[in-house]
């Protein structure tokens, strides 16, 4: 009896793995981390033109270029709050003002992603933009992964 239970644990933790695995991958595209407002799903989700894909494209790639260096700046203030709590003792003081610092940061990466969202939104007509806003409500609610999407969210 124990041996069946160990195994359907083993078991269940190796098709857990195994699922997060394939949904790893499924939600990347061959360029990486999937993105939201990729100009080729945007292009056949709102029926874009080649101008407005044009200008998408343009947009998307000044903001990639800032977001990872967003990125790269939040990975090396979290390790240097990691190396902070390590210390024995801890110094509050310096791990406040570490968390203090990380927070800035997002604030300023929430920022550029709202940012991206209002320049890619202005290259669109009004029923793309109505499209946009719905794609993105869906997106954010997290009823979305299991299709409940916008109205789990009010």
């Amino acid at each position: 009896m124990r041996l069946r239970a160990i195994f359907a644990i083993a078991m269940a933790v190796v098709l857990g793995v195994g699922a997060y695995a394939l949904t790893a991958h499924y939600a990347r595209d061959a360029s990486g981390p999937r993105r939201m407002l990729q100009t080729q799903s945007l292009a056949v989700k709102l029926q874009l033109t080649d101008e407005q894909r044009d200008a998408i494209d343009a947009i998307n790639a000044a903001f990639q270029r800032e977001r990872q260096q967003m990125r790269d700046r939040h990975r090396q203030h979290r390790s240097e709050l990691l190396e902070l709590l390590r210390e024995n003792p801890p110094d509050r003081e310096r791990i406040d003002d570490k968390v203090e610092e990380i927070s800035q940061l997002q604030q300023q990466m929430q920022r550029l992603a709202v940012s991206h969202i209002i320049d890619v939104s202005a290259e669109l007509d009004d029923n793309q933009r109505e499209r946009l806003f719905t794609l993105i409500d869906e997106a954010m609610c997290p009823g979305s992964v299991m299709g409940g999407g916008g109205r789990d969210c009010r």
